[in-house]
This record gives C-alpha cells, structure tokens and sequence, in this order.
C-alpha cells in the first residue's frame, strides 16, 4: 500500500492490518520520499512509527535517489513553510515565495515511483488512502481543465486493467468516505495523525476547487457524493470516448519501460526537462 503519514493512509494502514489477519494476505507499505523540507520528514516519522507498531515492512523510495534530487532542489529553492493547520482560513499557508509546477513535478514523480515500487515487491495491487473528497476534486478539477482522458483515466476499470507493461492495479477502499469520517475515525481509535498540509500545496489549483466543493457541501450537503456517483455513472462512456485503445491505452515508455499514455512518460518528459535546464 502507498503510506504517506497522512491520517488517510495510516487509516489505511491500520485497516487493512486488522483485515491481515483475517485474510490470506501479504502486506507492505510503500513510502516516497519527495525531498520536501520541514514537511516530509515529519510524516514519514509517523508512517514508520505506525508500521514497527503494526509489524509492517515499511520501503522509501525517494526522489534524490531515483531522479539524482529532492523536489526542492529540482524547483531550485527550499520549501519555506512546514505545513499549515488545514483548518487555516483563505489567506492559505502564508508562504511569500511564489514557484509554479511542484505539484505537477511531485504528482508526476509520485505515480510513477508508487508504480515502480510496488512493481518491484512484487504486489498485485498497489492501495491508495484517496477519500471522498479527494475523488470529487479530481473530478471537478478536470472537468475545468477540459482534461477528459485524463479524468477516464480515473474511471475504476481503467485503475484496475492492470496486469501487463508492469502497470499494478490501484484499490481506493476510502473512496466513498468523507475526509471529516477518515479523521474521526482515527482519533476514535488512538491512531496517531498529523494536521499538516504539503507547503506547496497552495499553488495547485486543487486548493481553489477543495475550498469550492466544501463550501458547496455546506449549504447542499451530500453534494461530493453526488459529483463522485455522476461521474461513476458516466465513467464507461469516458473510458470509451476519451480514453480508448488508441488514445488512452497504457504503452510502455520508450526510456524507462514503465506505463504510458503515450510514446515517453511525463516522467521521463519532465527529467529531460530538468537535464536541460541544467
């Protein structure tokens, strides 16, 4: 499974121990390590923490080891917060310094390293702690984007054909749980979590439209179950329309052999970038 140190994939985590024991089942947890200072070391300590607890076998992959540097040096400046309460209002982590591209750097890497890795452990199914809310930003935000085959690519068959060009399924078993239930849960339980949030996670779109869908779940509640189970039904014809065999079908990256959209993955897009810039 992908362990973050988040209070989603430590949920997780604990799950599906308890669920371990009950099923024939191996269970590992993937950590990626993105090189983001004052921020990841701290969660990474709780995964680790949590996993000697549960008696899980924890791996880091990290971005300096696999891409030759963290992502703060790939963005040429270190990171100049540690996190914000995600409870803070508009005015977002206060940070003064302005870059564009970490999240699509750090989101890019992460898929692939996530990929990579557990293609290595040899799992057969990679879990995410992705959660209600998560699932109805994607969804909107690509709709916004006017990104179609991209949003296809999030239908659940398309998470699932895996199997070949070492592409290993993906599992959301939070995906119809609110963020608010996930965290509740957790301090119910006596599971340790961290309130923090990536610092540059303001720079993303995804912040404007999470703060949209919470403030339209306010006044219409069950709105982000409503968004999720419209996209749910409109999913096949996604995946057909937009994301068919020719389109949208996984190939293997002419540089790294890893699963692609297209000819060369955007990882290996964005590492070519990086070298010129060099």
């Amino acid at each position: 499974m992908a362990l973050s140190g988040g209070k989603d994939s430590i949920t997780l985590l604990h799950m599906l121990a308890r669920l371990k024991k009950r099923l024939p089942m191996r269970l590992s947890a993937l950590l990626v390590d993105e090189g983001i200072g004052g921020y990841r070391p701290k969660t990474a300590q709780v995964a680790k923490k949590e996993c000697r607890k549960l008696g899980v076998k924890l791996h880091v992959i990290s971005f300096e080891k696999e891409f030759g540097r963290p992502l703060d040096k790939m963005l040429g400046a270190k990171a100049t917060k540690t996190g914000t309460d995600p409870k803070a209002g508009k005015g977002g982590s206060g940070r003064t310094d302005k870059r564009q591209g970490a999240c699509t750097y750090c989101g890019v890497f992460r898929r692939h390293l996530l990929n990579a890795g557990a293609a290595r452990l040899g799992a057969d199914k990679l879990a995410m702690g992705h959660n209600l809310d998560d699932a109805a930003q994607t969804v909107l935000l690509n709709m916004f984007r006017n990104e179609p085959a991209r949003l296809a690519r999030f239908w659940p068959a398309s998470r699932a054909a895996g199997g070949k060009k070492r592409f290993v399924p993906r599992i959301m078993p939070l995906i119809r749980c609110h963020e608010k239930e996930i965290a509740t849960w957790a301090v119910l339980n006596g599971i340790q979590i961290e309130f923090m949030s990536c610092p540059y996670a303001e720079e993303a779109m995804r912040q404007q439209v999470r703060r949209l869908l919470n403030e339209m779940e306010e006044r219409y509640p069950g709105t982000k179950s409503r968004m999720f189970n419209a996209f749910i039904h409109m999913g096949p014809w996604l995946a057909q329309g937009a994301a068919g065999e020719e389109e949208g079908g996984l190939r293997e990256c002419v540089k790294c052999a890893e699963p692609s959209a297209s000819g060369m993955c955007a990882a290996c897009r964005l590492l070519d970038g990086i070298r010129k810039k060099r």
